[in-house]
């Protein structure tokens, strides 16, 4: 494992599109499971920061380009949306 670590195959660039980019610790779990399947597949894992809020129908696509995945974690929207919350 620590020679997939040090001696990567390949680099990709996985979208991270969130509410809360600017807080980068919001999504630690997130980042390091990335990190460590990366790492299982011998692949450094660049992540592109996206604030969910900024992305429009005119930008989309040069936010996307060149990614090779887009994660979008769960918990947007406002609470009252979500009927289980009380």
């Amino acid at each position: 494992m620590v020679d997939y670590l040090k001696h990567p195959e390949t680099e990709i660039t996985v979208a991270l599109v969130g509410k809360y980019t600017q807080l980068h610790d919001a999504y630690i779990s997130v980042v390091e499971a990335l990190k460590h399947g990366g790492i299982f597949n011998r692949a450094t894992v660049d992540i592109r920061w996206i604030d969910s809020e900024t992305i429009t129908a005119d930008n989309i696509g040069e936010l996307m380009a060149d990614v090779s995945g887009i994660l979008v974690p769960g918990g947007f929207g406002h609470p009252s949306r979500h009927p289980h919350y009380a």
